[in-house]
């Protein structure tokens, strides 16, 4: 038997814990005193230079990366945004992902990052900062927790509790597909055999396969009514 209950995630799981990047540009124009017509990273939520698909009134983590070390990036990757807690309460900010490689000079790539490694920056609805992480050692610990105050601070949103109740649908879900996979793999094994037993136990399991899809579309459909709501709450929906 396919045995992945408590070990592999589902699909909806990992759909969930995986943080949704936008690629953006760092923003251009003419504002005077900024050098080489770059402007402040709060162009990207207040001015008109918001990538496709961003949500106006959500607040913002910008990720300042660099590919020079690409290993060691990797590694910083992994640390931080792999953390489960990290990646769900992702769906609460505007991800928004900006290569300094593509700076045109060293001046530039440090008037926005750091010499210490990759930099991440939250950024309320208005586009004001409000905390800023510099260099490797940044952890999903300190993120998290940062996520946390932010959507605390900026919509009075209790992250622990709609992540608690967000995984308590995903630990439902878990579960309900690899019962639908166990017993997939069943009626595989019957339908190696012949007779009318076999027939009958095959009969049964169709039967089951199909309550239980049942039921594991109808907690999905529950699960993501949940987070729309929680995601509209952090964009200030009314």
């Amino acid at each position: 038997m396919p045995g992945g209950g408590g070990t592999t995630p589902s699909p909806v799981r990992t759909e969930r814990t995986t943080v949704r990047w936008v690629d953006a540009d760092l923003p251009q124009g003419g504002e005077a005193g900024y050098g080489e017509g770059y402007l402040p990273l709060s162009h990207l939520v207040s001015g008109d230079q918001s990538p496709f698909a961003f949500r106006k009134g959500m607040p913002t983590l910008v990720y300042l990366s660099s590919e020079l070390d690409e290993k060691k990036a990797l590694a910083f990757e992994d640390a931080v945004f792999a953390d489960d807690r990290v990646a769900l309460a992702s769906h609460f900010f505007n991800c928004l992902r900006v290569s300094l490689d593509d700076a045109p000079s060293e001046r530039i790539r440090k008037q926005y990052g750091s010499a210490k490694g990759p930099s991440l920056v939250f950024l309320d609805g208005a586009g004001k900062e409000l905390k800023r992480f510099d260099g490797w050692r940044t952890s999903g610990v300190r993120v998290y927790t940062s996520m946390g105050s932010v959507l605390k601070a900026t919509r009075k949103l209790k992250l622990t509790t709609v992540l608690r109740k967000e995984n308590a649908f995903l630990k439902q879900l878990d579960e309900l597909y690899w019962k639908i996979e166990d017993a997939k793999f069943d009626l595989g094994e019957l339908a190696k055999r012949k007779g009318n037993s076999a027939q009958r136990q095959a009969a049964k399991v169709k039967a089951e396969i199909a309550k239980l899809q049942t039921t594991y579309e109808g907690v999905q459909k529950k699960e993501d009514a949940f987070l729309r709501k929680a995601e509209g709450a952090a964009a200030g929906d009314d």
